[in-house]
């Protein structure tokens, strides 16, 4: 997973379960000043889906 954010650093990586029974990985990234990301976000989330079959949440930390 960490090719996959690459050159972002995470800072931590939890399964979370919904009350529906599904699972969500929330991805924590280390926020550098006010820089975007690299990519679309929601590129990320797609890409995940599709190798990995997991349903990422992305979320970013000072």
């Amino acid at each position: 997973m960490e090719d996959l954010f690459a050159p972002m650093s995470i800072l931590t990586i939890n399964k979370i379960w919904l009350p529906d029974g599904t699972t969500e990985t929330r991805v924590v990234l280390k926020r550098r000043g006010r820089m975007r990301p690299p990519v679309k976000m929601k590129s990320l989330r797609s890409i995940a889906k599709k190798l990995y079959g997991m349903s990422l949440r992305v979320e970013f930390a000072d």
